[in-house]
């Protein structure tokens, strides 16, 4: 009996050592819970300070989209260096790549439509190159995150379909999108 537990246990080894070397899984849930509480906060000071002006509207939502990226990732290598794993090995470096490509091209989209001065669609191109990103890189990672990306795909559209509520969706799909999913990565493979 005691052999066959240690064949399970060498099994599950080699299943662990398979799985870190093919899916970047230090993604902190906890930094998809701040990123999330950060929007929400982003969004309440935006109403309690009436910011009306577009081009302030863009530059808040520029900045705390670098932010979050900022939090996201120190909290996930902290979460690396707790766990022991690699911070930026192979996996990594291609869960990143393939997360930033189609980020920084909606970036460049943003930018271009906010120098036309149509900030109409930028809370919906946001949301639908964050939901591409997502996508993209998920094949390297957790498969919650793919989950994420179709949802962020959908607010995505419909604050395209509905401009005047673009904020709305804006805050739905960085705000409490992340603090779900945040809380749901943090209770399915921290905790």
């Amino acid at each position: 009996m005691s052999q066959e537990k240690e064949h399970l246990q060498a099994i599950q080894d080699i299943k662990t050592m398979m799985e870190r070397s093919t899916r970047f899984s230090s993604i902190s849930g906890k930094a998809g819970i701040v990123v999330g509480i950060l929007a929400v906060i982003v969004f309440a000071g935006i109403k309690w300070f009436n910011v009306t002006s577009v081009a302030s509207l863009f530059v808040v939502m520029v900045g705390t989209l670098i932010l979050a990226l900022s939090i996201g990732l120190y909290l996930s290598i902290a979460k690396a260096k707790k766990e022991g794993a690699a911070i930026f090995d192979t996996t990594a470096k291609r869960f990143l790549v393939q997360f930033f490509i189609p980020l920084i091209v909606g970036g460049i989209l943003c930018l271009i439509f906010a120098y036309h001065g149509d900030y109409t669609y930028i809370p919906s191109i946001m949301l639908i190159f964050y939901g591409f990103a997502l996508l993209h890189a998920s094949k390297f990672s957790l498969d919650t995150i793919k989950n994420l990306g179709y949802l962020e795909l959908i607010i995505g559209l419909l604050a395209a379909a509905f401009t005047t509520y673009g904020m709305w969706f804006w805050v739905i799909g960085f705000g409490l999108l992340h603090v779900i999913y945040g809380f749901i990565i943090y209770t399915k493979y921290e905790k």
